[in-house]
């Protein structure tokens, strides 16, 4: 039987966007949102750093950013 851990909040220091559940910076999501982005090579590129999309404000945003609306992501359970 897996046993399952604590669920640790990841955003424990800062309220930063890239700890926040309505930030995704994931290469394939950026691709499908900007069409024809991969004809000015990838998403996977050094130039955009950590930068991704806020779900919640619809807006492109460095992953250091912050605002009000900071919601926690939480770790996924690890099963052994």
């Amino acid at each position: 039987m897996p046993r399952l851990h604590p669920v640790p909040t990841i955003a424990a220091a800062e309220p930063r966007c890239d700890r926040c559940v309505y930030f995704r910076n994931d290469p394939a999501h950026l691709e499908t949102v900007f069409a024809g982005l991969g004809a000015l090579g990838s998403a996977y590129g050094s130039v955009r750093a950590e930068d991704g999309l806020c779900d919640r404000h619809d807006r492109y945003l460095s992953a250091h950013a912050r605002c009000a609306d900071f919601l926690a992501k939480v770790a996924q359970a690890v099963s052994r």
